[in-house]
């Protein structure tokens, strides 16, 4: 097996999908109104004596064009509490938007 195709079998995690994972991910692309794109991807490297590190990107900034596209989540258990993983969800994002805060402050 090669590099490329582990990572792809083994990204995004079973902690993000779900289990059985390629069931649950189906799902998730009928659900979401786009793709994921790196959201819940992977980030990492090999290097040239064969280590590798990887993570989950559970938080992301994207752009396209002149739009950036913020996007965080919550893990979904059993025992979750829809209004929880909501205000979870919303502090994950609030963290990242406060880089804009600071540089706007910075700035001016």
């Amino acid at each position: 097996i090669n590099i490329k195709a582990l990572v792809q079998a083994l990204f995004p995690g079973g902690t993000i999908t779900g289990c059985p994972k390629i069931r649950c991910m189906q799902i998730i692309a009928e659900l979401e109104q786009m793709p994921r794109q790196a959201y819940t991807g992977s980030l990492g490297y090999i290097s040239s004596n064969d280590k590798m590190d990887f993570n989950i990107l559970i938080r992301t900034i994207t752009q396209q064009d002149n739009t950036l596209t913020l996007r965080a989540g919550a893990g979904i258990v059993f025992d979750s509490v829809a209004e929880r993983e909501l205000e979870e969800t919303k502090h994950k994002a609030e963290g990242v938007l406060k880089i804009f805060d600071q540089s706007t402050k910075a700035e001016t």
